[in-house]
């Protein structure tokens, strides 16, 4: 049911892309980015998980900011729209927990993925656009963990993949008509899930460049 979902929202983004085409700005352009993704983790809901396991005064540290990677490959339709399929490396999270009676659990999650977004463009004055996207994604995140003390794994390892909705928005500076700067935020959505815990959603914040042709 999720594959065909998936496979739904990538036609339903071709078609307005192509409802939409211009021929006359017609363009192929391959990106790379890099920046710092922030996780929405919650230390307060892990330590209801902890004290619904029966543990008691739960301290919990976050490491929820890391460094993010991504390529891109799009087409532009025309002076205000294009399709981009991407792929996106959100990096690494983790987290430690202490609990009494004493113990720890250390974890550690990595996500990544591809996916299709519509882009607009919205030139705004001299080489300066805003851009605005929204698409689909599929991630895989993994999780490994790491207990001592009290606390008693059944696993030290899982992962989870998960296709949500993507939006995101960011300017555009077009230092030639060949070579652009991007400077974005973008939102994914329900990263991880049952396997790992519970769900969250990660800020992408990076600058890329453009390359046409």
């Amino acid at each position: 049911m999720k594959t065909y979902k998936f496979k739904y929202l990538i036609r339903t983004l071709l078609c307005i892309a192509t409802f939409t085409a211009t021929s006359a700005h017609a363009q192929f352009y391959l990106g790379a980015s890099a920046g710092q993704s922030k996780a929405g983790l919650n230390g307060g809901d892990i330590s209801s998980q902890l004290l619904d396991l029966g543990f008691s005064s739960p301290s919990v540290s976050l490491s929820d900011k890391t460094t993010s990677y991504g390529l891109k490959l799009g087409y532009q339709f025309g002076p205000y729209v294009g399709v981009e399929g991407n792929y996106t490396d959100l990096g690494k999270y983790s987290y430690q927990a202490n609990v009494t009676p004493a113990g720890s659990l250390n974890t550690e999650l990595k996500a990544k993925g591809y996916g299709l977004d519509l882009v607009g463009t919205l030139p705004i004055f001299d080489k300066f656009s805003l851009l605005g996207r929204a698409g689909v994604q599929r991630m895989k995140t993994d999780g490994v963990f790491n207990a001592s003390g009290s606390i008693d794994l059944a696993t030290s390892g899982a992962s989870q993949i998960s296709t949500a909705g993507k939006l995101g928005f960011g300017v555009q500076y077009d230092l030639s008509q060949n070579l652009g700067l991007r400077l974005e935020v973008e939102r994914f959505r329900k990263l991880g899930g049952n396997a790992l815990g519970s769900a969250f959603d990660a800020d992408n914040y990076s600058i890329g460049i453009l390359f046409k042709f």
